[in-house]
């Protein structure tokens, strides 16, 4: 009776030890696969400098949802000589983020891209002034400097809203080019500034200049922002690789 005792726990001991070597084995060339697995090389043009910006782009690279998606993704920032949409028409780049009015732009221009999908769904845009100033609303503009910033997500807002708000650029403002911060606001080389709610009106308030802000959907002016774009040719000759890439950046901004 004892012998079949411990002949029974030798057969459950071999069974076991041959699971956990098949299960080692599995797991070690599971591994070896996953690593052998070819990636696909893709560019994605973005519009601004490295920032939380585009946290979702930078999970989906370090959390390996492109790589699980077959893709190995250069993620390319912006400088003023390498505008998204150029990059994308151009090749250089597979993808790119945008602002929605450049894709609309480009598609009045018979430029073949196509959005894929809409990250921010409100647009940051903003005009800000000193509080000391007393500008709380468009009308306030008149007579007054706005520091319009380099971007034309943002121009095109601030255009949209003194036109809805029946102000004339030409003669009601002086339009004055300014950085992307708040510095001259701050110096009073400008009486009202531009730019994102997340960025600028932050500096100034970090500085010790309380600052009142003007949304714009506040007046009607609403526009999408950041969108995923690519070429209706990538779309037509690789829709997989467009699939993927969108699967994956959108599981990245879900994580993030």
């Amino acid at each position: 009776m004892l012998k079949k005792h411990y002949l029974f726990l030798a057969t459950i001991s071999v069974i076991f030890l041959i699971f956990a070597c098949l299960a080692f084995y599995l797991n070690e060339n599971s591994g070896k696969n996953q690593k052998n697995i070819k990636l696909t090389p893709i560019s994605v043009m973005l519009k601004w400098l490295h920032q939380a910006q585009f946290a979702g782009l930078y999970v989906a690279d370090q959390r390996e949802f492109y790589r699980d998606n077959g893709l190995a993704v250069s993620l390319v920032p912006f400088d003023l000589q390498h505008a998204p949409i150029d990059e994308v028409v151009a090749g250089r780049a597979e993808f790119g983020v945008a602002g929605a009015q450049d894709v609309l732009i480009a598609r009045a221009q018979g430029i073949k891209v196509k959005a894929l999908a809409v990250i921010y769904q409100d647009n940051p845009a903003v005009a800000y002034a000193l509080a000391s100033s007393g500008i709380k609303e468009p009308k306030d503009f008149i007579g007054k400097k706005l520091g319009m910033v380099n971007s034309m997500d943002v121009q095109y807002m601030i255009k949209s809203l003194l036109s809805s708000s029946g102000i004339d650029i030409n003669n009601d403002v002086t339009i004055i080019p300014i950085g992307v911060d708040a510095t001259e606001l701050i110096n009073g080389r400008v009486d009202i500034a531009t730019g994102y709610i997340t960025n600028e009106p932050l500096q100034a308030e970090e500085a010790g200049f309380p600052v009142n802000i003007i949304p714009l959907t506040k007046y009607g002016v609403e526009s999408y922002a950041d969108v995923l774009f690519t070429t209706e040719e990538l779309i037509n000759s690789n829709p997989a690789l467009v699939r993927s890439f969108v699967k994956a950046t959108l599981q990245g901004w879900e994580y993030a």
